[in-house]
């Protein structure tokens, strides 16, 4: 009964935690449109086109009648299908279904770890409770006060706890519900074979695969480390005794690798650049591993450690606990071994964010057992927590609401609905991820520039696509395509990202080209950029010239080209110089444009 209660107090918590979100919207933004809170209130948009392409199990995406992509979009399957199989059931609305579905399955996978380490169960909905006040109360701290940490700290726990999809949203409870998993993983392989458990594992793994393969990879070490370390003293021994068991779950796992292998070879090649993939030699590798290394021995790096391993030799509940002391030592040791095996190499700041997540997980958890051992909580205690979550919540949610680039927006989408632009066949150019996605939601298919995630176009045709729309649409002069290539927010050209993501990623480690080709000032911000930061886009001198060639002598293809323009002020400002369209709507943010 007690058990059943506390499953009902979780499911009230996440009702209300997740409704205030929504409630928010409604309460100050009352006559503001459904697609509008969509495109706001869930996170990340820039993946929405692929969860609608899945849906119609359009794998090879143009999003343009007149041109066909040739191979597969190689975006992570498992992160995107669920949504895309809900979509088709119910619309627009899934999105908001999926978030509440997933944020109650991530809780409560988290109170059945903590249950499972014998903590109080009172106390375990206290933790709980408090990781999701950690980041509102954050997040309003550092809207006043800009302190370093405080920063870092929200980051890691929005980063993990948050609402973006598809990640932490949907990668992390599959993630959590591994770990708990993995908690009888000894126990289980020194027992005679259960399919069920190995089965269940051998899934969860395919799916941790095929959606966050960083978090594949680390749990996969953590699996070996925690077999060696269980049977060192009968190792070979142990192996043959299990060898039905190692085989079992091999196999599972080699199943489950087959939609990842598949995408790997039918996948459009430049998609991968555009993720950012890059292919280091034996110098670059061995630059890499040194940076890691020495990184490592940074003084807050080395204090995270210490304390570690501090607590695992001090740990009153080793069995259990190790678990996750053991995650934390395979994200070290898988970011090694990637570095400097791996055939292909991509955001290496992933594996970083881990390593320090797993780190302060395991110090928390630790933390959580000696309170454990001497503070009881009663049921007051649970409700008092809960209440200033929600309170801290709702309070973050009013602090962020914009509500002047949501009127602006929603203008957009009112316009839009009493004008018939919904299920229509016109091609759209716009600048604003947020006027592509609500265009692909009103039931729209075909946009002359869609964004570097969402299609499988390879890089050649992307770049066709991009200056017959500026030349042709637009009536960009030369100038003003320069200008364009020149656009910079800090060093990082915005506009050419919305069209190749990390394709002119630059940093110490990796430059699209020869440093002698980049600007003298980028050259000096280059050799400082951190190694595992791939998000720094910057483009060559030497690129920008091919690309003005090409601007120059290309010719308008009318076939491919926009009958409607949206162009968003906020982002990088457009001007349409095209007399063949017509102004039909204006607002501070938006302009819109019809061909005549």
């Amino acid at each position: 009964m007690t058990k059943q209660r506390n499953y009902i107090y979780l499911l009230i918590f996440t009702l209300l935690f997740f409704s205030l979100k929504w409630i928010t919207t409604f309460f100050f933004e009352f006559n503001e449109n459904l697609l509008t809170k969509i495109i706001f209130d869930t996170s990340d948009i820039h993946y929405y086109p692929v969860v609608l392409n899945i849906s119609k199990l359009n794998f090879f995406p143009s999003f343009l009648q007149n041109l066909s992509s040739e191979k597969i979009l190689q975006f992570p399957p498992a992160a995107i299908i669920i949504h895309s199989f809900f979509y088709k059931l119910f619309g627009i609305y899934s999105f908001i279904m999926l978030e509440f579905l997933f944020k109650f399955f991530l809780i409560y996978v988290l109170f059945k770890i903590l249950t499972k380490l014998e903590i109080d169960h009172n106390l375990a909905l206290v933790a709980t409770f408090v990781i999701f006040l950690v980041t509102p109360t954050l997040n309003i701290f550092d809207e006043f006060y800009d302190i370093k940490y405080i920063s870092l700290l929200r980051n890691l726990f929005e980063g993990n706890f948050g609402f973006r999809f598809p990640r932490p949203l949907v990668t992390e409870p599959f993630l959590f519900l591994t770990l708990f998993l993995l908690i009888d993983f000894r126990k289980k392989i020194s027992e005679k074979i259960n399919y069920k458990y190995f089965f269940s594992l051998s899934i969860l793994l395919g799916f941790l695969l095929n959606s966050f393969f960083y978090f594949f990879l680390i749990i996969i070490t953590e699996i070996v480390i925690i077999y060696i370390l269980h049977f060192r003293k009968n190792f070979f021994l142990s192996i043959k005794r299990n060898l039905d068991k190692i085989f079992l779950l091999f196999l599972l796992i080699l199943i489950t690798t087959l939609p990842f292998l598949f995408q790997v070879y039918y996948g459009e090649k430049d998609y991968g650049i555009r993720l950012g993939f890059v292919e280091p030699n034996i110098a670059q590798r061995i630059i890499l591993a040194k940076y890691f290394i020495f990184g490592l021995i940074r003084p807050a790096v080395l204090l995270l450690i210490f304390f570690c391993l501090l607590l695992k030799i001090y740990s009153s509940k080793k069995n259990t606990l190790d678990i996750f002391f053991y995650f934390f030592i395979s994200s070290i040791l898988t970011t090694l071994v990637f570095i400097l095996f791996s055939p292909k190499i991509i955001s290496l700041h992933h594996l970083i964010n881990i390593i320090i997540f797993g780190g302060v997980l395991y110090i928390l958890l630790c933390l959580l057992n000696f309170v454990n051992n001497q503070i009881k909580f009663d049921n007051k205690f649970c409700f008092i927590i809960a209440t200033i979550s929600i309170i801290s919540f709702f309070s973050n949610q009013t602090i962020i609401l914009n509500k002047q680039q949501r009127n602006q927006f929603n203008q957009v989408v009112n316009f839009m609905r009493n004008n018939n632009y919904d299920h229509t066949s016109l091609k759209l150019y716009t600048n604003s991820i947020k006027v592509q996605n609500l265009w692909l939601l009103l039931g729209n298919e075909y946009l002359v520039s869609s964004d570097s995630f969402s299609n499988s176009l390879t890089n050649k045709e992307i770049e066709d696509l991009m200056i017959n729309a500026l030349k042709g649409d637009l009536n960009f002069s030369e100038i003003d395509f320069k200008k364009m290539l020149n656009l910079k927010n800090g060093a990082r050209n915005d506009f050419l990202m919305l069209f190749f993501g990390y394709r002119y990623q630059a940093n110490s480690f990796y430059t699209h080209d020869k440093l002698k080709h980049y600007e003298i000032d980028n050259q000096e911000i280059i050799k400082k950029t951190s190694p595992f930061r791939n998000q720094m886009q910057i483009i060559s001198e030497k690129e920008k010239k091919r690309l003005m060639t090409k601007f120059k002598i290309h010719q308008y293809k009318k076939n491919l080209g926009a009958d409607i323009l949206v162009l968003d002020n906020t982002n990088y400002y457009l001007i349409n110089k095209n007399k063949k369209f017509k102004l039909k709507f204006e607002n501070k943010n938006y302009k819109i444009y019809e061909k005549i």
